[in-house]
Formats: structure tokens, C-alpha cells, sequence
């Protein structure tokens, strides 16, 4: 029979090797760093953006479709939008679904039937709308402040945002060129078609 290995101390006396006790230290060492990371975990948990499902993006997309009075807007900017206005809101998901059962319930199809309904009336809902039609008309979400490093805006679209919409035949939008990079240097072939 042989004896059990011995490993030796710092003072030279010889200690027996418990490969139990090991695993005693390993495992308290292991909950330890797990308890540590713990805070961290649920901190990460709770500013990820709600995790959408696709039927979750399609109703987002239509409830943006009847507050905006648009047939079609893009599925890109619509899921973007959802992801911001989501942030660090893992109810969002649920709060866009309360949304649509009122402007069911109230008969509200479009903004114009908005104003006055039972959905214009309750605080939380108009809102939610007020975020939604603001995100696609502004292509941004929060509110941006001078002179400081960060706010809660996050960046949706720029010429995708609607208030360019109404004078987009007649206007560029602002920093783009209409006809593309550097178009003012070659002459116009008439005025009448530039």
C-alpha cells in the first residue's frame, strides 16, 4: 500500500495532499467570482434591448404605419426604432401591445381620430405614441442636449426621418447633395432641368 502524496510548506514541514478539501477550495473560490459578477449579470440584463420577435416588429411596424398615416414604412428603420425606444425598457414589447388593443378598443385607426379618444386621454399611452411618431419624424429617439458629452438619444435614420418628407421635391435635405457627391462642380445643362 502506498501513502497518500505530501506536498511540502513554506516552512519546509510536510503537509498530506486532501484532493477533496481542493475541491472544497475550487468550488467556494468558483461561487465567490460567480457572486461577484452576479450585480453585474442583472445590470447587463436589464439595459439589453427587449429581445422582439419577429410578429413583435410586424405590429410595431403597423402601429408606426397608423400614428405616422403612412401605407408603408421601412421594416430597417421600424425594427431600429423599436430597439431604441426599447432600451432598457423590457416591457416595451408588452407596453406597444397595450397601445394597439386601446387604438383598437377606441376606434383610433389614424392621428386624426386620435385627439379627444380614450387612448389621447390616458397619460402612459400617449406617450408611448407621442415616442413613436417623434422617433420616425425626427429619425432619433430622446432628447438631445447642447454642450454635454451624452444624453438618451439614439440615432435612427437621417434621410430616412419623415420631416423631410413634405418638401423632399423641392428641397435637399440638409449636408446631402441631391444629385450626389461634388454635383455643383460640373455646370448645369440648362436651367430648366436643374
Amino acid at each position: 500500500m502506498s501513502n497518500p502524496p505530501v506536498a511540502q510548506a513554506a516552512g519546509g514541514d510536510a503537509l498530506p495532499e486532501n484532493p477533496a478539501r481542493r475541491r472544497v477550495l475550487l468550488s467556494a473560490g468558483l461561487m465567490a467570482a460567480a457572486a461577484a459578477l452576479l450585480p453585474w449579470a442583472r445590470m447587463a440584463y436589464a439595459d439589453a434591448p427587449a429581445q422582439a420577435s419577429p410578429a413583435d416588429l410586424d405590429a410595431f411596424l403597423g402601429l408606426g404605419e397608423r400614428l405616422t398615416g403612412r401605407a408603408h414604412l421601412p421594416p430597417d428603420i421600424s425594427a431600429r426604432l423599436f430597439a431604441a425606444l426599447a432600451q432598457g425598457n423590457r416591457a416595451f414589447g408588452a407596453s406597444v401591445t397595450r397601445l394597439v388593443r386601446a387604438m383598437d378598443i377606441a376606434g383610433v385607426d389614424d392621428m386624426r381620430a386620435f385627439k379627444g379618444s380614450a387612448v389621447d386621454r390616458n397619460p402612459e399611452l400617449k406617450a408611448l405614441a407621442v415616442s413613436i411618431v417623434s422617433g420616425w419624424y425626427l429619425g432619433y429617439t430622446g432628447t438631445p442636449e447642447g454642450l454635454v458629452v451624452k444624453d438618451d438619444t439614439q440615432f435612427i435614420t437621417y434621410t430616412g426621418a419623415l420631416m423631410f418628407e413634405p418638401t423632399r421635391d423641392v428641397t435637399v435635405i440638409p449636408t446631402y447633395a441631391r444629385a450626389g457627391t461634388d454635383h455643383w462642380a460640373v455646370a448645369p445643362a440648362s436651367i430648366a432641368t436643374d
